[in-house]
């Protein structure tokens, strides 16, 4: 069970001293079990931790041993055929040109239509 203890932040030196002083002397125990032995029996199984590895049935079971670097070109799903790929990427140009081809021409009767606004005003 993970237990959390707070504590007030201390002030001075003395304090942290005897706050660490009453720790110490406290009867909860503060260890890393980690490097222990510990052991889990089933009727199927029989799981050990000693020395912070793991024994499943007197196979190690090493945790970083078990990781095995993919390559970067491995591919997890077979690619599909993409039928409609190549139109979808001529359609796609297709329509960037006719956009910009319509932005400049209303853009030129947009300067066409100032113009004649100011020479309006100018006679």
């Amino acid at each position: 069970m993970d237990t959390a203890f707070t504590y007030n932040f201390v002030q001075n030196e003395a304090e942290m001293n005897s706050l660490l002083d009453s720790l110490r002397n406290s009867w909860i125990t503060f260890e890393d079990y980690k490097k222990g032995a510990h052991q889990v029996t089933t009727e199927l199984n029989k799981l050990s931790s000693e020395r912070g590895s793991l024994v499943l049935n007197g196979v190690s079971l090493g945790i970083q041993a078990s990781h095995v670097e993919t390559n970067s070109q491995y591919e997890y799903q077979q690619q599909e055929k993409k039928s409609f790929e190549t139109w979808f990427t001529v359609q796609n140009k297709f329509f960037i040109i006719v956009i910009f081809i319509t932005l400049f021409v209303f853009s030129g009767f947009l300067i066409i239509g100032y113009r004649m606004y100011k020479r309006k005003y100018y006679k």
